[in-house]
């Protein structure tokens, strides 16, 4: 980037390292920026929200214990975490953080239209999915681990799902 750039490096840099990130990060806290000036009152979408939260969070929380006590085994190195969670979807966690995401931002809905707000889960997930997250594990981990092309066949990579036979 440095020798393409010249001069320019620098103002480069800063607009698309530190510019996009800011970017995504206001885009992420909408559901935030669209509470903070409302008064606090109880709404469905408050319920739908807590709800949605509450389940992606133990989904995310439960799904990182599992990883983390699998891998903490010995007897577990090289294998794939297809237990627990792991057995419903290749990544609970990931599930779960879009639950999370999509309960702020239903919470962030009341009797004003702050639809706009949604755009935040679907940026996160759309990240999560897409551009970080699942599609560079999942190509690290098939050349990695042996049975993953296996695993991939027979579960679900997002949504939690019985697995197939």
């Amino acid at each position: 980037m440095r020798a393409r750039h010249g001069v320019r490096f620098p103002w480069v840099s800063l607009v698309t390292v530190f510019g996009v990130q800011g970017l995504v990060m206001w885009v992420v806290a909408l559901p935030l920026q669209a509470r903070q000036d409302a008064p606090l009152t109880w709404h469905a979408w408050s319920l739908v929200g807590i709800g949605l939260w509450s389940i992606g969070f133990c989904f995310e929380t439960v799904g990182d214990l599992q990883l983390a006590r699998f891998k903490s085994l010995s007897e577990n190195q090289g294998k794939v975490m297809d237990r627990g969670f792991g057995r419903l979807s290749r990544h609970p966690n990931y599930f779960g953080n879009a639950l999370v995401w999509s309960g702020l931002a239903a919470i962030a809905q009341d009797e004003m239209d702050r639809s706009w707000a949604l755009i935040s889960p679907v940026v996160m997930t759309f990240f999560r999915l897409r551009v970080s997250g699942m599609r560079l594990l999942e190509r690290t981990l098939t050349s990695r681990k042996a049975g993953y092309q296996d695993y991939i066949q027979r579960t679900s990579s997002f949504f939690p799902w019985p697995p197939r036979s």
